[in-house]
């Protein structure tokens, strides 16, 4: 398998836009209890982790990350984020952070400065974690890419100068949507703007759906748009510039239809893995059962969308149990041994071998001494 990230979108720590928030009732955190936010209980991230996801886009809320423009970062917010990211450490997964807020502050569209406030914390904080990658908006939809090319460039920099060398991940613009990339709605169209980003070390976050309207609702339960045309057509185009690409969000609910349209978006995925570095499922997350896209498990029983996925996840080694881990550790001390006795033996032999050498030398020097002796 060779599409490097592979997940899910854990969702629910970010959904209102606007305030008043409160934990429980408008935002809850995976992996914590659904009702205080302060019991870590793992949630689905083990089961996930088990099924061979090794990457969790985590979006959160911006308001409630850094409730004043240019002001430190909420504790208790942050907090749990913190420790999702050392969990999935543990796990030897990759997080990425990033702000679901769709180029909006309070409402408003977002401003450089805004943003550069945000990253710059958001650099100290997790710039050296090295399973943390930061995706800079959530679909940017609020502002003109033009804008947005220019807001990237600058936080870019910020980031390098702090340290970060990670990738950055850079939705395209609008909403991010592969059938929207050469549209204008949303400004210049994505694939002449983008090009003018000039930080080398990016992956581009592309979204897509396929029902109706492109939009991800499914409003008649049903896919209706074949994928291939619009994900090819961006194969082509990051190929052509050098680009990278990763499939931030694609998902569809429980149909015939769905499931061939699935199949073709990750074999496209897969055959141009040169590329596309893998893709996250949207969505999961404590409040997405029931949801029609969601694989979050319900009463311990796989979504049937989890078999799709199934053939591009690569499943961890189950634990080895104590017996299993004490019979390794023989084998390798018994192969230590045995090289260890063939290298002394082979040591012993040129040893040997060398001595005999030597008497030679120490006999022919003898019996030459001794011929000089004899003729005098």
């Amino acid at each position: 398998m060779s599409l490097k990230y592979r997940g899910v979108n854990l969702a629910s720590y970010a959904f209102d836009e606007a305030p008043p928030f409160e934990y429980g009732k408008t935002y809850v955190m995976p992996g914590f209890d659904v009702q205080t936010g302060t019991v870590w209980n793992g949630g689905s991230l083990d089961y996930f982790v088990s099924k061979g996801m090794n990457c969790f886009p985590l979006q959160f809320q911006w308001e409630l990350a850094q409730p004043s423009d240019y002001g430190e970062l909420d504790e208790t917010y942050m907090g749990r984020i913190d420790r999702f990211i050392d969990e999935c450490a543990k796990r030897n997964v990759t997080v990425v952070l990033t702000p679901h807020n769709f180029a909006k502050r309070y409402g408003k569209p977002m401003n450089v400065d805004q943003c550069m406030g945000l990253w710059s914390y958001m650099a100290d904080r997790y710039g050296n974690k090295p399973n943390v990658l930061f995706d800079l908006m959530c679909e940017p939809a609020a502002i003109k890419v033009e804008a947005w090319v220019g807001i990237v460039n600058k936080v870019a920099l910020l980031l390098r100068a702090r340290g970060y060398n990670r990738p950055i991940i850079i939705c395209l613009g609008g909403y991010a949507g592969a059938r929207s990339f050469n549209e204008t709605w949303y400004g210049e169209k994505s694939s002449t703007a983008l090009l003018r980003i000039t930080d080398k070390n990016v992956i581009f976050n592309v979204h897509q759906y396929n029902d109706e309207n492109w939009s991800g609702e499914f409003p008649n339960g049903e896919t209706t748009n074949d994928p291939k045309a619009d994900l090819l057509t961006l194969t082509t185009w990051a190929r052509t510039n050098g680009k990278k690409l990763w499939l931030g969000e694609f998902g569809a609910p429980n149909t015939a239809r769905s499931r061939v349209a699935i199949a073709d978006t990750l074999l496209v995925l897969d055959m141009h893995s040169d590329v596309w570095q893998g893709f996250a499922w949207w969505a999961a997350g404590p409040w997405f059962k029931g949801y029609k896209l969601s694989i979050e498990p319900e009463g311990g029983v796989d979504k049937p969308q989890m078999a799709w996925l199934a053939p591009y996840l690569v499943a961890p080694a189950p634990e080895k149990t104590e017996a299993e881990k004490l019979a390794t550790w023989v084998k390798a001390e018994l192969a230590t041994i045995r090289t260890s006795r063939v290298a002394q033996a082979a040591l012993t032999r040129e040893l040997v071998t060398a001595l005999d050498e030597d008497i030679d030398d120490l006999t022919q020097m003898s019996n030459e001494v001794d011929s000089k002796a004899w003729l005098k």
